[in-house]
């Protein structure tokens, strides 16, 4: 069966084509294990990929503002959000260029998405129509294929878009997709790098993510007579990523072993722990992927249990005092509380600290990736 992986981004700057460094990760994370050394493309050549781009939503929004901390908080007062601790940060007038043109760029992004129906739906409207496309192309073009193997690969933000598109897909919200609903066809593996699918006050959510067909079969049934999305779903978190502290995705239910989480995760390769590909540059990550995506015996065992003995907790040696004071600035960041009431308005101001945080590991050691275009 033809396999197929769409690719999901996150928060910041992402225009079309911003998955061409992620597949070249993804190949040089695949080549370390033999036989695919002898390969300068392995996951190329057995993956058909696809990404998802849904950033210019964010952008039409934000561009007509022009960074007038005036416009975004008649935007909040008129959408009932509260970002007090944001508007006073902007307000100050202190902040240096580069933070707060992260905010604007980068943290405002899953702000806009809760807080505005107007933004979500655009921005579902923009993801459904890809990846349907995407999927009924795959299938026109491969004769004979009732089904394909399809996997997603989805990180911070994303993971949040394409649960709620898999729901209104999967549970055939919109009836005009009935053919690719959970009753007609599944998805292979749904793997979720930084979920905050839980991130908002809960009036703001308007699909919650642990209620929903986006689970895997081995869960019990989202609703009475209805089938179940996926055939499992692995979900990855870092210990010192402080945005996955954001209302954790959590099922209170036993979701079977087709569910697992993968939450012992404490190295530190880039600055930005949130990054992209530093989650996958970890063996207890990329292997998972590989197995759900290629082939349960892509990697053996043993090769497996020889990368992760191997694996350094610290990259490059020669950062490892910057290394340490980043490691405990987020202990300590990720040691904060969070008010789920003001959870939007947290994910700034500790999106903030954090930022800063990585630009003074980087300065500290100039040989220390910064990660955060990953973000």
């Amino acid at each position: 069966m033809p396999k197929l992986l769409f690719v999901v981004h996150g928060m910041g700057d992402n225009l079309p084509g911003w998955s061409t460094d992620l597949v070249d990760f993804l190949d040089l994370a695949l080549s370390q294990y033999p036989p695919f050394d002898a390969e300068d493309h392995p996951f190329r050549a057995r993956v058909k990929v696809e990404e998802i781009c849904y950033d210019p939503v964010f952008d039409k929004t934000i561009e007509p503002w022009g960074r007038d901390r005036a416009k975004l908080d008649q935007w909040t007062r008129d959408n009932g959000i509260t970002l007090d601790d944001t508007l006073t940060e902007l307000g100050v007038g202190q902040l240096p260029h580069a933070t707060a043109g992260f905010i604007w760029e980068t943290l405002l992004d899953p702000v806009l998405y809760r807080g505005s129906p107007i933004v979500h739906d655009k921005v579902r409207a923009v993801v459904i129509k890809q990846f349907i496309d995407a999927w009924d192309d795959h299938l026109s073009s491969t004769p004979g294929a009732e089904q394909l193997d399809v996997s997603i690969l989805c990180h911070s933000q994303g993971t949040i878009v394409m649960s709620d598109v898999l729901a209104i897909i999967g549970e055939e919200r919109l009836s005009e997709f009935k053919s690719f609903s959970a009753d007609k066809r599944s998805i292979e593996c749904l793997i979720t790098l930084a979920n905050v699918t839980r991130l908002g006050p809960g009036p703001l959510i308007d699909i919650d993510s642990l209620t929903t067909c986006v689970r895997p079969q081995t869960a019990p049934l989202w609703s009475p007579g209805k089938v179940n999305y996926l055939r499992r779903y692995i979900n990855a978190r870092h210990k010192l990523d402080p945005f996955c502290l954001f209302q954790r995705f959590a099922p209170a239910q036993n979701w079977g072993n087709r569910y697992r989480l993968i939450d012992d995760l404490d190295h530190i390769h880039q600055a930005s722990t949130h990054g992209y590909k530093h989650y996958l540059a970890h063996p207890r990550v990329h292997i998972p992927l590989f197995r759900a995506v290629i082939d349960p015996d892509v990697i053996s065992p043993q090769q497996e249990q020889q990368a992760i003995a191997t694996f350094p907790p610290v990259m490059p040696p020669d950062c490892a005092a910057a290394i340490s004071t980043l490691r405990q600035q987020l202990n300590d960041l990720c040691d904060e509380p969070v008010d789920e009431n003001r959870s939007l308005d947290q994910w700034i101001t500790k999106g903030i600290s954090f930022f800063e945080a990585v630009k003074e590991a980087v300065n500290a050691c100039s040989s220390l990736v910064e990660g955060l275009a990953d973000d």
